[in-house]
């Protein structure tokens, strides 16, 4: 049986991809507990080049998948920096 492992990083009220790292804005101190719980801000690393912020705006839940990350944006208007017209979309690490 083949069993897929995935971990939700919630509802950050803003994620913002910084090339070589996304930033997740809690907006508590309460944060998440799978991404930095007591925690306002966090960062998750990915592979890449750091650069300027890129806003990927308020999903509905981010999801690490292993190989790649998974955002639902709730409707199918998506986010026009992540997956535009889309109601999920997949980043590779």
């Amino acid at each position: 049986m083949l069993t897929k492992r995935e971990t939700s990083f919630g509802n950050p009220d803003l994620i913002t991809d910084q090339g070589n790292r996304y930033k997740l804005n809690f907006g508590s101190t309460e944060g998440h507990p799978n991404a930095c719980p007591g925690h306002f801000i966090c960062y998750i690393g990915r592979s890449g080049a750091q650069h300027d912020d890129v806003s990927l705006g308020d999903p509905d839940d981010f999801v690490d998948e292993g190989n790649r990350y998974r955002l639902n944006y709730g409707s199918t208007s998506g986010h026009p920096n992540a997956c535009d017209g889309h109601f999920i979309c997949y980043i590779p690490k």
